[in-house]
């Protein structure tokens, strides 16, 4: 049945609808926000036990050795991992001949892969990350070099030392034979 306005009944419906006075309770429309019709939506995280378990968890920061520094080609991690091996040796009592031989043994594969990594800039085959991680390394162990002196103590023998002086003279090297012979790295 249609209800004109000003009838009764639309009057009754309208004084229910704003809690008036015919029956006195009051017309709720239903919540277009909540889901199922009206019923309280239901929460879309599950529960086990009562906890809400978590759904967005934190990265974990993975820890890479110094093997897979050199690897990534993050010259300078590798680098800081060396130094931090040399100040534990340095501070320990005892020296450990293993890890001695150790440490030196992976200044030399850093210094092979920087330089060689200095070289492949010069012939084109670029790596931009590599090269800046592998000028921080350089700038790194000028830094340690410098501790060594302010500490007035000669660094160990198996300490590369003075990598500024090697990378400049590898790269008069390098540059040297480029001009000797462009044609070979053009």
């Amino acid at each position: 049945m249609r209800v004109r306005s000003g009838s009764a009944e639309s009057i009754g419906f309208m004084q229910n609808f704003r809690g008036g006075a015919a029956g006195g309770r009051r017309f709720r429309l239903p919540n277009f926000f909540r889901g199922n019709g009206g019923q309280p939506a239901a929460s879309t995280s599950p529960t086990t036990d009562g906890h809400v378990p978590v759904l967005e968890e934190e990265p974990q920061e993975v820890i890479l050795t110094f093997e897979e520094h050199l690897e990534a080609l993050h010259f300078s991690e590798a680098s800081r991992l060396l130094i931090e091996r040399e100040e534990a040796q340095n501070e320990s009592e005892g020296r450990n001949e293993k890890e001695v031989n150790k440490l030196a043994a992976d200044y030399e594969t850093l210094e092979a892969l920087v330089l060689q990594t200095l070289s492949q800039s010069l012939t084109g085959e670029i790596n931009i990350e590599a090269l800046t991680s592998a000028v921080k390394a350089i700038s790194q162990e000028m830094e340690q070099d410098q501790l060594w002196r302010q500490r007035d103590r000669r660094p160990p023998a198996w300490r590369l030392t003075s990598w500024k002086k090697r990378h400049d003279s590898a790269l008069r090297r390098l540059v040297e034979e480029r001009m000797d012979n462009p044609s070979a790295s053009c």
